[in-house]
């Protein structure tokens, strides 16, 4: 059998992008590389042994699969451990409200309380309440300085009758004195009332629905 026609060296390269892909690839390249090494130097020809140049570079090669396997294996444990402080860390928000980076939420008959930010100061700002079909439930006149401003739906339509549970959102027009649009950013505001985990990710029971932690954007 020719065990030279195939150097420890050259079945690393072939077997690099597969084993970069995942830590069992490497892993695989790794056993790979020291079968072949073993039977490398196992059937060299005593007249003949391995360049020490060759050999060095094989071992250089070696080294570095080995640093991969070790790194890779060091990144999955740390991302396992920051998973696991911030599923924990995430049980902190029960009982607390949070602001969250949407227009929306669900109206389980006590209203909504959402909160707008204007760019800049505005000269008329008028709030509408929409349902899930698109029709304008509620309507009121906002506050117009620039910044932050709370706006809380009591769940009622604009003859003050309860509106349906069911999803509602907020729109914001707002133009200043020339008549132009100003840029608005909507939110809601909720308390936490649980901590849900999907696929080991939390998330969190807010505003009647689960939230991504990536979403929440203050807590109070």
């Amino acid at each position: 059998m020719d065990i030279s026609a195939t150097t420890p060296q050259q079945a690393t390269a072939q077997q690099t992008p597969g084993a970069l892909a995942a830590g069992t690839g490497l892993a695989e390249d790794f056993d790979t590389f020291l079968t072949l090494l073993t039977t490398q130097l196992q059937n060299q020809d005593p007249l003949d042994p391995a360049d020490s140049n060759e050999f060095t570079r094989q071992l250089v090669a070696f080294a570095g699969v080995e640093q991969q396997i070790r790194a890779n294996q060091n990144l999955e444990k740390l991302s396992a451990e920051v998973a696991a402080n911030r599923n924990t860390a995430a049980v902190g928000y029960i009982g607390r409200r949070v602001t969250i980076e949407r227009d929306s939420a669900l109206n389980e008959g006590n209203g909504i309380d959402f909160r707008y930010d204007l760019s800049r100061d505005a000269g008329r700002v008028r709030l509408e309440v929409i349902d899930e079909q698109g029709r304008i439930v509620f309507g009121a006149d906002g506050e117009t300085s620039r910044g932050s401003h709370e706006f809380a739906w009591p769940g009622i339509n604009d003859f003050g009758d309860p509106a349906a549970p069911g999803r509602y959102r907020l729109r914001v027009s707002a133009i200043d004195e020339a008549g132009k649009t100003v840029p608005d950013h909507v939110f809601v505001r909720a308390p936490v009332r649980a901590v849900v985990l999907s696929a080991g990710e939390a998330a969190l029971e807010a505003g009647g629905e689960e939230v991504p932690l990536s979403e929440v954007v203050s807590v109070e």
